[in-house]
């Protein structure tokens, strides 16, 4: 016998089914995006809290090597959540992410003792000097371009030069890279990119005190 109404209220119980489903996924995706907007709102404040307490090493590395302390801030937020201990795989240390090879040639251009393994790890204000002495050293190699420089810094600069050469010189890679697409999360360019921008919000917010100890100069000086 046939069910009276019963196609009507298959339909009915479908419509209610994928209603269902179409509310829950907007909960989850609102309470994902919660949690990754309170995740990166817990980073952000850890990193600045690691910053302040680091901010003297930014500052005189900086002031020593002419290279903007903001600009090492945000490298060491990006490559080592500003963790002095921290250790990649492929065997990179401390701060700014140093290989012992390129800390110990940097250390020689500093005519300072090339630092040990456990030192680059131990001592966040060498680790911070050796880093951006060698940040330093690839700028004027890479055309005074900071974003170019951040890339050798992150691939390593033979690597990086050889993908320039591969391409046809920087502006043929670039323009190749930019032909896939937006640059994703653990690229070069996404690094370069992601320093860059902290690094101005860093600059923004006065973080490493830069400006009060501008400010405490020019009342000295005025007196």
């Amino acid at each position: 016998m046939e069910r009276p109404f019963s196609n009507a209220s298959s339909a009915h119980r479908r419509r209610w089914i994928v209603g269902l489903v179409l509310v829950v996924s907007a909960v989850l995706a609102v309470g994902l995006l919660q949690r990754e907007e309170l995740r990166e709102f817990v980073e952000d404040e850890l990193f600045r809290a690691r910053l302040e307490r680091y901010a003297p090493h930014f500052v005189a590395a900086g002031a020593e090597s002419g290279v903007d302390p903001y600009v090492l801030a945000a490298m060491a937020c990006v490559e080592s959540s500003v963790r002095p201990s921290a250790e990649s795989k492929a065997g990179a240390l401390g701060l700014l992410q140093l290989q012992v090879p390129t800390a110990a040639d940097m250390a020689r251009r500093l005519r300072v003792p090339p630092p040990t393994r456990e030192e680059l790890l131990d001592d966040p204000e060498l680790n911070v000097r050796l880093g951006a002495a060698y940040l330093a050293w690839l700028l004027p190699r890479q055309e005074g371009d900071w974003e170019r420089a951040l890339m050798a810094y992150n691939t390593g600069p033979t690597r990086f030069q050889r993908w320039l050469r591969d391409a046809g010189g920087y502006e043929a890679w670039r323009a190749k890279m930019d032909a896939e697409g937006p640059p994703g999360p653990g690229s070069v360019r996404h690094y370069a990119a992601k320093v860059l921008r902290l690094a101005t919000e860093l600059r923004r917010d006065d973080v490493l005190g830069t400006s009060a100890s501008s400010a405490d100069s020019r009342e000295g000086s005025s007196r």
